[in-house]
């Protein structure tokens, strides 16, 4: 059985904060003799553009090549294991759930609100003597809470995404079901 390849260290190549860089790992079984598999490959890496460097680790040689459209390639030898070529794309910045979250839980809300707000505003005998007739305008209760608690959500760096999402999903929703219980109070 033959030593596994030892693809290069984890920290070598660290993604910038909020990215991810696509990676895949490809074990170059033999290369045909007589070839420095090392110096060919950062040879044909410097003729098509790439900034090549040449190193040697504690474990084997390594060729790190720079592609001007951002990609890393990174070939590496260990003792007594098969080389491995890493193929690392460009950054891309990783998904956030926070704002899926947000907007998931804000279209819920966002009906739930206009129900409760639906139901007071059909209870509005208690408040018949001091407002209008017409309890249209409490369907809309539920808005300035929303705006309230959307800013105070935004306020701070770590909750801005999953803010940001809750206004988006409550504001779609519950201003769509309010229009339509309004109308219907009419």
């Amino acid at each position: 059985m033959s030593p596994q390849p030892v693809p290069p260290p984890a920290g070598m190549f660290a993604d910038p904060p909020g990215t991810r860089r696509p990676r895949r790992d490809v074990r170059i079984r033999e290369a045909p003799p007589g070839t420095d598999l090392f110096a060919t490959a950062g040879d044909v890496w410097r003729r098509g553009g790439c900034q090549v460097d040449d190193t040697y680790t504690g474990s084997g040689r390594t060729v790190v090549a720079h592609d001007p459209a951002g990609y890393v390639l990174v070939l590496t030898e260990s003792a007594g294991a098969a080389a491995v070529l890493s193929v690392l794309g460009p950054p891309t910045s990783r998904r956030d759930p926070r704002l899926i979250l947000g907007v998931v839980t804000g279209a819920v809300l966002g009906p739930v609100a206009t129900c409760a707000s639906f139901l007071f505003a059909l209870d509005r005998s208690a408040f018949s003597e001091r407002w209008p007739a017409s309890g249209a305008w409490l369907m809309w209760i539920w808005l300035p809470l929303l705006l309230a608690v959307g800013g105070l959500l935004l306020a701070s760096a770590s909750t801005r995404r999953f803010g940001t999402g809750l206004l988006i999903g409550c504001a779609a929703t519950g201003i769509a079901t309010s229009g339509i219980c309004t109308a219907m109070l009419r």
